[in-house]
């Protein structure tokens, strides 16, 4: 399916001077897939955008558990919920 969308083997480069709002950056130093090289160099592209720089300092949080870490609640879920609330609109 992902050949479909995008035939060669790197996808193109993502405009970020397209970006407008503001943004919330979730990251961790065992990201296997989103080295954090690549993490700060998007912080310092998008600059003021970035609302949001939460970093989780251990080698053993991989991308898969942002989904599905039991210890989430502690070191994920507060500061994304109060990052979110930011933005959340009252009825």
């Amino acid at each position: 399916m992902v050949v479909l969308l995008c035939p060669q083997e790197e996808p193109p480069e993502y405009k970020l001077s397209n970006v407008k709002t503001d943004v919330g950056i979730f990251w961790s130093r065992g990201d296997q897939f989103v080295p954090p090289a690549n993490v700060r160099e998007l912080i310092k592209d998008l600059g003021p955008l970035v609302k949001k720089n939460h970093f989780i300092d251990d080698p053993y949080y991989t991308h898969i558990h942002f989904a599905i870490a039991l210890n989430n609640p502690r070191l994920l879920y507060k500061d994304l919920l109060e990052f979110l609330d930011q933005y959340a609109t009252s009825s």
